[in-house]
């Protein structure tokens, strides 16, 4: 019905009919690779970085801080370095890629403690926004620490606490959250 119209144009001309409506809203993930038609992911991409940027932002960033915040990782067996990560600073989207960075500190027992931030990515797989219930739930997959940035701590240092993290943290995983 709408597939003359352009990614962000279709997306939002949907979206404010599904509002409207007051019926549910549901956006199932982008297609196989192999799709002929790469017009509904492009779709379902628009769709989840005007949502993911806009008026969910809050939202999601929430319920991710809520999932996170005082989440720890011990660096070998946690006899020396802990990183332990804190509230989420930034989300941001880029069509169906997801971004969040994160405050973190490293408490470390023989030398000074450091601060920076985590960032990390993941795609998002589906999401499904009921407005009637005015709840929603996203999925993501292939959830990786991306890079992490810490204060009186080298490059060498960083990679470790990435590669740490990377095997600490769920790959695919889902949040129910509440609409605005």
């Amino acid at each position: 019905m709408f597939r003359h119209l352009a990614g962000v144009t279709r997306a939002l001309v949907l979206l404010a009919l599904g509002i409207s409506a007051g019926v549910p809203l549901a956006a199932a993930g982008p297609p196989a690779a192999d799709a002929a038609d790469n017009s509904d992911q492009a779709f379902f991409c628009a769709l989840v970085e005007n949502l993911g940027n806009g008026s969910m932002n809050g939202v999601i960033k929430s319920e991710i801080d809520r999932r996170y915040n005082g989440w720890e990782i011990d660096i070998r067996g946690g006899k020396r370095k802990t990183l332990t990560m804190g509230q989420v600073d930034t989300v941001w989207f880029k069509g169906c890629r997801m971004t969040v960075s994160i405050e973190a500190e490293m408490e470390r027992k023989i030398r000074r403690d450091a601060r920076g931030m985590i960032f990390v990515d993941s795609i998002v797989r589906n999401m499904r926004l009921d407005r009637r219930a005015g709840t929603g739930r996203g999925c993501v997959r292939d959830t990786r620490v991306n890079m992490v940035d810490m204060s009186k701590t080298t490059m060498i240092g960083e990679a470790i606490y990435r590669r740490v993290a990377n095997k600490m943290i769920e790959r695919d995983l889902c949040f129910d959250f509440a609409l605005p």
